[in-house]
């Protein structure tokens, strides 16, 4: 597993060669203004978006389940430890169900 820090070196690069890839697209089309360089332009992004996409697409959905069951672990904790013996609570949701 990534530690923090190896997590933000990673973001840091992308980032970086994303800023690379956005002044190289600017200046592209400030040098050659037409519309076959907005073509390339347009077809040389394609993967980037597409891969940016799915990363945060993927990312997002993951962030999503561990929020939802980080949430769930410590209700649960909670109502271990808080106790009462007159309330029979039973916790709602079905979490054999994914998605």
């Amino acid at each position: 597993m990534l530690s923090k820090a190896d997590k933000a070196v990673i973001k840091t690069q992308i980032a970086a060669l994303g800023f690379v890839k956005l002044v190289a697209s600017i200046l592209t089309l400030y040098y050659f203004p037409s519309w076959q360089a907005v073509l390339v332009i347009a077809v040389l992004s394609f993967p980037w978006l597409v891969g940016g996409g799915y990363f945060l697409g993927r990312s997002g959905w993951f962030r999503y389940r561990y929020w939802k069951y980080r949430h769930l672990r410590k209700r649960l904790l909670r109502e271990e430890w808080l106790l009462d013996e007159d309330a029979s609570e039973t916790v709602t949701g079905d979490r054999r169900r994914r998605g």
